[in-house]
Order: C-alpha cells, then sequence, then structure tokens
C-alpha cells in the first residue's frame, strides 16, 4: 500500500500534477486539447515531457500576444530513474497579463539544427479572463 501510495506520488511529480513551484495557486497544463483558462495576474504552467540527452529541447514555435501572457521562465527537470539518458520535463511558466486569447506554440528541435522540422509540435490555446 505505501508503495502504491509513493508512486502515485511520484507520477504526480513528473507528470507535472504536484510542480508548482511551491505555489499551489499555479495551475498546470500538459494537454494542449484543453484550453488554458486563467484570471489575469496570475501564473500557469504548461508542462512537457522531454530528453535534453538526446540534444532536442522546446523551443517557442511563435511569439504569443504579449498583451494576453508573459513568459518568465523554463526549466528542465531530469527524471530521478537513475538511469543513464532518461528523459525528464520542461517546466515553462507564464503570467497572465490581461484579457484576451492566444496561441502558445512550442516546437521540439535540435537548436543547432537549422533547415531540420521539429520533431514534435504543440499548440496550447489560452484564454484570460478579467
Amino acid at each position: 500500500m505505501k508503495r502504491t501510495i509513493w508512486l502515485v506520488i511520484l507520477f504526480m511529480f513528473h507528470s507535472g500534477q504536484a510542480f508548482a513551484g511551491g505555489d499551489v495557486n499555479v495551475r498546470d497544463y500538459s494537454d494542449p486539447s484543453k484550453p488554458i483558462e486563467v484570471a489575469a495576474g496570475q501564473q500557469f504552467i504548461i508542462t512537457v515531457e522531454s530528453n535534453r540527452t538526446t540534444g532536442y529541447q522546446w523551443q517557442l514555435a511563435g511569439v504569443p500576444d504579449s498583451a494576453v501572457v508573459q513568459l518568465e521562465n523554463v526549466e528542465y527537470r531530469v527524471s530521478n530513474t537513475g538511469l543513464v539518458g532518461a528523459g525528464g520535463m520542461e517546466v515553462w511558466r507564464f503570467k497572465a497579463l490581461g484579457p484576451g486569447k492566444t496561441a502558445i506554440a512550442i516546437k521540439y528541435v535540435r537548436p543547432w539544427e537549422k533547415d531540420v522540422p521539429p520533431v514534435k509540435h504543440l499548440q496550447f490555446t489560452v484564454i484570460i479572463h478579467r
């Protein structure tokens, strides 16, 4: 029973559901098919699987409306599996600035490969309420 509880907690942490940088008021999103809806002034997090050992990383594929959201920071979190080459999570923290709607598009690329299409592309719809 204890092992099961720890596995659930570990899964929540790595899936981003429990990570909020210590702030329980910060909502975490990882499913681009569901819109992100928050109030102006709030922060929110987008968490995506990543594996920096392969050279790939997520980058903005376009610039979201700067009157609606602002990128605060991006952090890579290594998994605690102890396995060489294991992936992790990229945690993107944004601040909702003002009411409106915008898209946050990200692409999974090797930054030095200039004429190679991304291997993955995600787009999140963001709706900020007053």
